[in-house]
């Protein structure tokens, strides 16, 4: 450069000006973009928080109305008004359902959570609004206090003025269950919750709809509206293990001729023969798992098998041959219901003794302490005392003696549990009485199935003393077949020492002339029920291997054996099997014993088309 050059700034170059350019018109098209994302951001915002607001008000009135669900179904299954509670659930239900259905919510549907919670807003205002008001009609109609006009007569026009809206409500609740079954959850765990919840609500309703109809529909004819009902009601002893519960230790024939019903006669198991030929085909399976115990022609064996509709069948068979006498049905019932029934009535002074049965001593005196009562020797008097017992409950029971709502409550539980069953010899009739609880039938399921049946083999009394579990597990769904197992317990609770002779008696060692044993020894009938086409891989008996008969039949797998248990101690049975993998979930039924059985399933739910 040359001396005394003065140096001036240059002037920016096109390039310099095309970046200072470029630069700007990125920052108004950056200021110009952000603007509609900050609008769309704030309006999701706006939605997000108006869906937080309205699904925070629909949740609260859905638990409202979940309550008031509950409440309303117990007083319809008490005979109670539930007029003022099906109001407050109505508009909890319109609230919920209306705060779900505005534009925003609807926009939203085909987002599952949002989707879910209208479904269960819809489902359950469907429910209040079109389901409810029939069936508390049909409540209102069968309450138990109109429905008991006297101590021994049942009213019988409202039974059949229920029929027409307990269908109504059936037809609609129809309609609710796959509705609400189909409403997807998973997606966090209190959604979850209340949709599981409902399901399990509808399909709880719903079965006690479908009862109630069956009821409605059978009851008059089977009460004698059409001409006189004949029924041999079976008393059975369950200290003495049988499929069904218990010993056929009595027994009562009762009529009902237009609602009215009375005791005939009544007798205990000296009355009762035997043809020891079969009286009645109940087809192959029967006959290849009980027919080696002569169970159809034999009063003491009737009741080996679990389902109520065998045994009931054999007493009716049997009845009729002896007496030239056609029982229009049957009844199974054991000291435990005559113990509800006595909480309902109160105490029954046994005329002829200085015995007062009370709710809280009819099962251990009757199953228990009557052998301490009556020696072996005064055999006749203790059965005479049963016989006499059981008719005065019953003629206390249709004396008018108790609330009705109580006796309902007794009888309908002691329905579920398996100690109030019924059978009609008119196959229509029985048809409609099966699928529910007191029909006492063993579900011919396709799906995952375990269930325990003990049957005492030495005729002693100790079953009063026996404690069950059973355990039936499975494994995963992956593939056409799987292992798997089915263990069972059994606890003999006898004291060494102290029980009456009569308890220990073994008919098995000799029958005509039986002794009571020393040692309170138990010998039982095992039988397994497994799923169908379950087959044996092997069995184990207090860890060592065990023969177990496997008899195969059209339904489930059954197994047998036989086990022999000294008192205070345990046994064992592991049953390990291959079985097909079935969809659904697991299921049972429990035999009606002195102990409740502790049952554990843990199978895994497969779906309905598992390969």
């Amino acid at each position: 450069m040359a001396q005394g050059t003065v140096l001036e700034p240059r002037p920016p170059t096109s390039r310099r000006r095309r970046r200072r350019t470029r630069r700007a018109r990125f920052a108004v098209l950056a200021r110009r973009s952000v603007r509609p994302l900050i609008a769309i951001g704030a309006l999701l915002l706006v939605v997000a928080a108006w869906i937080a607001v309205r699904g925070l008000q629909a949740r609260q009135h859905l638990l409202d109305a979940q309550r008031q669900l509950d409440a309303v179904h117990s007083q319809l299954l008490e005979g109670t008004d539930s007029t003022a509670a099906l109001a407050a659930l109505q508009r909890d239900t319109r609230a919920a359902k209306d705060e779900t259905s505005d534009p925003v919510w609807t926009a939203l549907s085909w987002f599952p959570p949002v989707h879910t919670v209208r479904g269960i807003a819809a489902q359950v205002d469907r429910l209040s609004q079109d389901v409810l008001p029939p069936l508390t009609q049909a409540g209102r109609l069968l309450a138990p206090q109109h429905l008991r006009v006297k101590g021994d007569t049942i009213a019988l026009a409202p039974i059949a003025q229920a029929r027409v809206p307990l269908h109504q409500a059936g037809a609609l609740m129809a309609g609710v269950v796959p509705a609400v079954d189909r409403l997807p959850g998973g997606w966090f765990a209190p959604l979850t919750k209340v949709r599981n919840d409902l399901a399990a609500q509808v399909h709880n309703l719903a079965g006690s709809i479908d009862n109630a109809t069956r009821f409605a529909d059978v009851a008059p004819a089977m009460l004698g509206a059409d001409g006189p009902r004949r029924y041999f009601i079976g008393i059975q002893n369950n200290a003495e293990a049988r499929g069904t519960g218990g010993l056929l230790g009595g027994y009562l024939i009762l009529v009902a001729d237009h609602g009215r019903l009375h005791v005939e006669t009544h007798g205990d198991d000296r009355a009762l023969r035997s043809t020891f030929r079969p009286v009645v085909d109940l087809g192959a399976d029967f006959r290849s798992v009980y027919g080696g115990y002569n169970a159809a022609g034999y009063w003491r064996s009737s009741n080996l098998g679990p389902d109520f509709r065998d045994a009931a069948a054999i007493w009716a068979g049997l009845w009729q041959a002896q007496s030239h006498e056609r029982v229009d049905g049957a009844i199974g019932t054991d000291p435990f219901l005559l113990a509800s029934l006595l909480h309902v009535t109160g105490p029954v002074a046994v005329p002829g003794t200085n015995v007062t049965l009370t709710a809280e001593n009819a099962v251990k005196f009757l199953e228990s302490q009557q052998y301490a009562l009556f020696s072996p020797q005064a055999n006749d008097a203790r059965k005479d005392f049963l016989g006499v017992a059981a008719e005065a409950v019953v003629r206390k029971l249709l004396s008018g003696a108790g609330d009705a709502h109580a006796l309902v409550t007794a009888m309908a539980q002691s329905a579920g549990a398996g100690r109030l069953t019924l059978w009609s010899a008119r196959p229509a009739e029985e048809a409609t009485l099966l699928p529910t609880p007191i029909a006492g039938a063993v579900p011919n399921t396709t799906g995952p199935f375990a269930a325990l049946t003990v049957d005492n083999a030495a005729g002693t009394k100790l079953d009063y003393y026996l404690d069950r579990s059973l355990t039936y597990q499975a494994g995963a769904c992956d593939g056409p077949r799987r292992l798997s197992t089915i263990t069972v317990r059994l606890t003999n609770g006898a004291p060494p020492t102290g029980l009456p002779p009569y308890v220990l008696l073994r008919f098995d060692l000799d029958r005509t002339n039986p002794t009571p044993e020393r040692l309170a020894q138990n010998r039982l009938l095992v039988f397994v029920q497994a799923t169908h086409g379950a087959q044996l891989v092997r069995a184990m008996l207090d860890g060592q291997p065990h023969d177990v008969s496997v008899i195969p039949t059209s339904g489930h797998t059954v197994l047998e054996t036989e086990v022999t248990i000294d008192p205070g101690r345990t046994t064992e049975l592991t049953l390990y099997l291959d079985e097909p993998t079935v969809g659904g979930a697991a299921s049972t039924v429990v035999q009606p014993l002195v102990h409740p059985q502790q049952t554990s399933l843990d199978v895994p739910v497969c779906p309905v088309d598992v390969p």
